[in-house]
């Protein structure tokens, strides 16, 4: 598992993490920080936020894992104080982009989505900026969910998808094999062949002592 963990993630570009099972992508950012010296993690769904809090993501500890859960107008502060630690800074992860738009839920329209275009603007200068700052330093890790349709409509889960696949050199998918483990799904990599990788799901414990 370090080996894969090892060669996964880049630093010249985004690393996009697409999901359609939230645990799945929880378990999976629970193992990977525990590989990493020091890892910045902005939390915009707080449910990592929530389970390390609850004492659930086994090895986590703030001294190694920095979360912030960022509300509107605090991302510019946020930028800077990133910045300013990169040199300490192991591994950054944005999770995820669809609870980005929940920050800027005043400027868009829901009936008619007006303002989305807003908001992907801001996310993708703020992705810009953090690239400029981190690039051959530190690998960005982004998680986004991926889009799906129920057995009535489309449900419309916007993800700046054309800008991820543009600065994006890297793109899996993960999911649960099965309660024990977990399958890296590799579809776009620089130097790795498209292929499955199955690791221990045994970063997360429900016990209430873990």
């Amino acid at each position: 598992m370090i080996d894969i963990f090892d060669s996964l993630l880049t630093k010249n570009s985004l690393n996009t993490l697409l999901f359609y099972d939230p645990y799945a992508k929880l378990c999976f950012v629970s193992t990977i920080t525990s590989f990493f010296k020091k890892t910045v993690y902005i939390d915009f769904d707080t449910t990592f936020t929530a389970y390390a809090n609850s004492g659930f993501i086994l090895n986590y500890s703030p001294k190694s894992v920095c979360v912030f859960t960022p509300d509107e107008g605090e991302l510019e502060f946020l930028l800077k104080t990133i910045i300013l630690n990169i040199s300490t800074t192991s591994l950054i992860i944005i999770d995820s982009l669809n609870s980005f738009y929940n920050l800027y839920y005043k400027k868009i329209d829901s009936n008619y989505f007006k303002g989305i275009g807003n908001v992907q603007h801001i996310i993708s200068n703020f992705l810009m900026l953090l690239l400029k700052n981190c690039k051959s330093r530190v690998p960005i890790l982004v998680t986004s969910m991926l889009r799906y349709k129920n057995k009535e409509n489309w449900v419309i889960l916007p993800s700046n998808r054309r800008f991820i696949h543009k600065k994006s050199d890297v793109i899996f998918y993960v999911e649960m094999v099965d309660e024990a483990n977990l399958s890296i799904n590799i579809s776009l990599h620089p130097f790795l062949d498209s292929k499955k990788v199955v690791i221990k799901n045994d970063a997360i414990s429900f016990n209430s002592d873990p």
